[in-house]
């Protein structure tokens, strides 16, 4: 017998990498990942970035410097350590990261306007429950679960 949950596990990444590969993309999955980020949890040290994209610093120093190209983040001092550097999105990226989700919302509403009313409502009563396992998503990620991973 499957726990609760279980199916929903199974099939929500086919869903999510099903409309990802339905999406134009101009910018890499890394990238896009970093934008997100920062729109959700704010300005970061590279480090921290690196860490939460599973990625080396010098990678995350590489993608950085693409989206500050293209206007999309910048690096200021960190207030409390005048050494480090923080990126944060700038007005670009917001707007860039308001197009991408509202083609992907989208995507989406065309989909969602192909189910039964009962598969929409059952929908919408669960976007509590995924907005929570977004916020659990993007969740800094702690050393121990990285040194985990890279192991």
């Amino acid at each position: 017998m499957k726990s609760p949950g279980a199916g929903a596990a199974e099939v929500l990444p086919d869903i999510v990498i099903t409309m990802v590969r339905r999406r134009r993309r101009d910018i890499s999955l890394t990238s896009s990942s970093v934008l997100g980020r920062l729109d959700h949890a704010g300005p970061r040290r590279l480090g921290e970035l690196a860490q939460a994209e599973r990625v080396t610093q010098p990678s995350m120093s590489a993608i950085v410097a693409h989206l500050e190209s293209l206007g999309l983040v910048e690096r200021k001092s960190d207030p409390s350590d005048g050494r480090a550097v923080m990126v944060g999105l700038t007005p670009a990226g917001r707007k860039y990261l308001r197009g991408r989700r509202l083609d992907a919302a989208a995507g989406y509403r065309s989909l969602i306007a192909e189910l039964s009313l009962d598969e929409r409502a059952a929908l919408e009563a669960a976007v509590p429950a995924l907005t929570h396992l977004l916020e659990l998503a993007t969740a800094p990620v702690q050393s121990a679960e990285v040194e985990a991973v890279s192991r």
